[in-house]
């Protein structure tokens, strides 16, 4: 689905990936965008988690899937999200109210809405999702209401960023791919 982006819209994509100073790596399949700037890899396949595991990670543009929305979380690296379908929207609303990122409406954004909202993301250096907390309450609906509880010594997924991933973290009851248990 993601190599059927319309070429208009890829685009604005490749013009705002060009707009940040950063190097961009977008898993894309479709054409190459004649737009796309040097800052700008295209790969076919990427190891998302670990690449979100990497401390110099800053952004992670996602669709709002739970698995990436779980993966973003557990890395502690801030989202700007554009959901497509199904729980996206919701996931992407519940996420962008907790401080994880921005949404964006895919079908009527702009390369600068998009380029903004990654300046925005990048830039924010207190980002409020899971900091100064012990206990969060995530995705009730499809958790079932249970609770992910954070080790006492960590104050918050970003401030675990700095050791590159989060240590100790426990989920409990919860599907594996939400936290990953003890990684140092």
């Amino acid at each position: 689905m993601v190599s059927e982006i319309p070429e208009k819209k890829a685009m604005q994509i490749a013009d705002a990936l060009g707009k940040i100073p950063q190097t961009v790596l977008w898993r894309y399949t479709g054409p190459r965008p004649s737009n796309l700037a040097k800052n700008t890899i295209l790969v076919k396949w990427l190891p998302q988690n670990d690449l979100l595991g990497h401390p110099m990670t800053r952004a992670f543009i996602t669709h709002s899937g739970s698995h990436g929305i779980y993966e973003g979380i557990c890395n502690g690296v801030p989202m700007v999200m554009m959901p497509l379908f199904a729980d996206q929207m919701d996931n992407a609303k519940r996420m962008e109210t907790r401080g994880a990122g921005v949404t964006l409406n895919v079908l009527e954004m702009t390369s600068e809405d998009l380029a903004n909202a990654l300046k925005t993301v990048i830039s924010d250096k207190s980002p409020k999702i899971l900091q100064d907390t012990d206990w969060i309450l995530f995705y009730p609906e499809f958790l079932g209401g249970r609770l992910v509880q954070l080790d006492q010594n960590v104050a918050g997924v970003m401030g675990a960023r700095s050791k590159s991933r989060l240590q100790d973290a426990h989920c409990l009851g919860t599907p594996s791919n939400c936290c990953v248990n003890s990684l140092g």
